[in-house]
């Protein structure tokens, strides 16, 4: 049995993690009315942007370059 603990991500590291995709979210943004899917491609881009830019980072692009990609 192992003694060792699980270390939970905090800060900055959880929210590095992706969230769970919501597709109907998905499917707004690309099939709703004009309003709606602009609403739904802001939650998007809201939810996967630092999890994105977390990514960019740790792959070794500088914080400006990894801004641009992301």
């Amino acid at each position: 049995m192992s003694s060792e603990k699980q270390e939970r991500p905090s800060g900055a590291a959880r929210h590095a993690r992706f969230a769970t995709t919501h597709w109907s979210l998905v499917l707004r943004a690309g099939q709703a009315g004009p309003r709606q899917a602009s609403t739904a491609l802001a939650t998007l881009c809201e939810n996967y942007w630092f999890p994105l830019y977390a990514f960019v980072r740790r792959e070794g692009y500088a914080c400006h370059d990894a801004q641009e990609l992301t």
